[in-house]
């Protein structure tokens, strides 16, 4: 391995302990008989409140671990990895870096790991909003001393799985400061003062955060409390989304739009050209009204219930497909557990530049529309797709 190879591999390293997105590094093969061990795996772990790496030798009938501070830790594997081993891999909240032997180059892939609850042992939740932040005081989710609500520990969980999310996918965007991020459908602004709290705080992101609502008292509300916090940067507008002029937002978000308002919300994103588009879908009243399946379907879209789900699932593989086609880099995945909200479905889109073969996309989608009697999509017409 060569030292500039090395040198970035602990420059990662230090980056995923400094952020705590790292979830585990991996040191295996290795090249020595004379290595009394076989494999070194490591983990953030708090010890007497000071963040540390804990190294675990796995030797042949027995483990040693041992905790060390960060650049003794960096000095170890530098170490390790000079003629002891051939193999590391480091497995972050959004990324994978793996040293390939072979190429001697370094593999990095994206990936989303749930981030680990706690590097403590003493069963504390760690979660990425802390419970003590201001905002959730004023939105009534915690008391004055920071003590989460009974009655709102549902909506704090949905938060914090909202902001990490969220927060992965801004990494993977790329996203460089400053920015503006357009929230369609802000509603109450529970999950847009979270996100604007994290990026400014946490991450001290330069950015600018607009809340779209139709209902001016949410509206008003959302300014007070953003003035009462200090939130300069974060402001809330009343109007329908068809109308609002999105074309300065790089992250465009949609939650709980209804129906072909999130449709609306999509476009408005395309037509920005934004860097990441983040939807969770509400209703799918578009396409059940248009669904005539014969054959083989005809039996699932005759019940009501089951009509329904297929139209949800059909309408958002499509705006799936059609993100894909303006080369969008999709993921579809569980918002929260239903446990939480029923409305828990999340379509997150990173603009790659790098679409798949269009007319292989555009197959696709006909092919679905024809299964199930279906004329139109509104994205399509939306985006001029027809």
């Amino acid at each position: 391995m060569t030292a500039a190879t090395l040198d970035h591999l602990l420059a990662i390293i230090r980056k995923s302990y400094t952020d705590s997105s790292l979830v585990k590094i991996t040191i295996s093969g290795p090249l020595a008989t004379e290595v009394p061990y076989q494999k070194i795996k490591a983990k953030l772990v708090v010890v007497k409140k000071v963040l540390k790496l804990q190294f675990v030798y796995s030797y042949p009938n027995k483990d040693v671990t041992k905790n060390y501070d960060l650049e003794e830790a960096c000095d170890i594997i530098k170490e390790e990895l000079s003629g002891r081993f051939r193999n590391i891999t480091i497995i972050g909240t959004d990324t994978i870096s793996q040293y390939n032997p072979k190429s001697k180059k370094i593999d990095t892939t994206q990936a989303i790991i749930k981030r680990a609850s706690s590097k403590t042992n003493d069963k504390r939740k760690q979660r990425i909003v802390a419970k003590g932040r201001p905002f959730l005081n004023l939105l009534g989710i915690s008391n004055e001393n920071g003590i989460i609500k009974s009655a709102k520990q549902k909506k704090y969980k949905q938060i914090n799985k909202y902001v990490e999310l969220l927060a992965a996918d801004i990494r993977a965007a790329q996203l460089t400061s400053p920015y503006t991020i357009m929230d369609m459908g802000s509603g109450k602004g529970y999950l847009t003062f979270a996100l604007y709290d994290y990026l400014t705080e946490s991450l001290g992101h330069q950015v600018k955060v607009v809340g779209i609502e139709l209902r001016e008292a949410l509206v008003a509300n959302g300014n007070r409390l953003a003035q009462e916090l200090g939130f300069e940067r974060l402001s809330f507008q009343s109007g329908y989304i068809s109308d609002i002029d999105a074309s300065a937002c790089r992250v465009l978000i949609a939650l709980h739009a209804c129906d072909t308002a999130t449709d609306d919300a999509i476009a408005a994103g395309l037509a920005a050209k934004a860097q990441l588009i983040v939807c969770s879908p509400c209703c799918h009243k578009q396409i059940r009204k248009q669904m005539h399946a014969e054959e083989t379907m005809q039996a699932v879209t005759q019940y009501g219930i089951l009509k329904e789900r297929q139209a949800e699932l059909i309408t958002d593989t499509i705006r799936a497909l059609i993100l894909e086609y303006h080369g969008y880099k999709t993921k579809v995945m569980e918002f929260i557990s239903t446990e939480h909200t029923p409305k828990n479905l999340l379509i997150t889109a990173v603009r790659i530049d790098k679409p798949k073969a269009k007319q292989q996309i555009l197959a696709q989608i006909a092919a679905l529309k024809k299964e199930f009697g279906i004329e139109y999509h509104y994205l399509e017409k939306a985006t001029g797709l027809i």
